[in-house]
């Protein structure tokens, strides 16, 4: 159950910049929408990648069990967090004036 929320709070982030941006068009708020939808999509990506890796763990504890499962959903979240998160920051670091 937990997943499916998570899930859905990751979709519901995600595409909320989209209709705030219909709403606000043409109303002189670039900047604070921006910011906003900047927030909102970390925020949904984070979700996403708690929803991966906990629908991964649920699939794979059926498969394998819960000790190899979690082994393995924590490795590939760890892969995930570096991809997303690590790398990024890491090259904002390195290409900083």
């Amino acid at each position: 159950m937990l997943t499916l929320l998570i899930a859905f709070g990751a979709a519901a982030f995600l595409t909320s910049p989209a209709p705030s941006h219909r709403v606000v068009f043409r109303c002189d708020v670039r900047t604070e929408l921006v910011t906003v939808s900047n927030r909102l999509a970390l925020v949904g990506l984070v979700l996403l990648m708690l929803a991966m890796s906990s629908s991964l763990l649920l699939v794979v504890t059926m498969v394998l069990g819960a000790g190899k499962s979690a082994v393995l959903a924590s490795v590939i979240l760890s892969g995930v967090v570096w991809l997303w998160i690590g790398m990024p920051l890491w090259c904002r670091v390195r290409h900083r004036r």
